[in-house]
């Protein structure tokens, strides 16, 4: 059974977005709108790393990026790295300020999806860039050290 994904606007209503394979017009979309990431960067083109974007389902805009790698001899999947726009990103528009809100939790939930459809029971595994995300993900999503 697919799952349907959704980010909240600035209003608080729900916008459903749709996840699909990236493609090459996505990474270079990040470069265009600056993005913190360039999503073009070896590390990230690694052929083990499967490459999901976010866009909504109305306006086809990108919001955001993941990067997965099934890892099934540690029964997990890996989130690799993930990303939102730069006008909902929280590192880079202020609260109150930005387009979208809940990216983070919405890939959080894909992943976990595609965990369980590779047999992983939801099991993910991931490092936070910063302190500031580190405690983030303990606190919002009961992330353990």
């Amino acid at each position: 059974m697919p799952y349907s994904f959704y980010v909240t606007d600035h209003f608080g209503n729900r916008v459903p977005v749709n996840i699909r394979p990236a493609s090459r017009e996505d990474y270079q979309q990040t470069k265009t709108d600056q993005w913190q990431t360039n999503w073009n960067s070896s590390y990230i083109r690694q052929r083990k790393l499967k490459k999901f974007a976010m866009l909504t389902c109305e306006e086809k805009e990108l919001v955001g990026l993941l990067a997965i790698e099934p890892l099934p001899e540690n029964y997990c999947l890996h989130m690799a790295y993930m990303e939102a726009s730069p006008t909902s990103n929280p590192t880079l528009a202020k609260h109150g300020e930005r387009k979208y809100y809940g990216i983070g939790k919405a890939m959080f939930a894909f992943a976990i999806e595609q965990s369980i459809l590779s047999g992983f029971d939801g099991t993910l595994v991931f490092k936070a860039k910063t302190t500031e995300l580190y405690y983030h993900y303990i606190g919002e999503y009961h992330a353990m050290p």
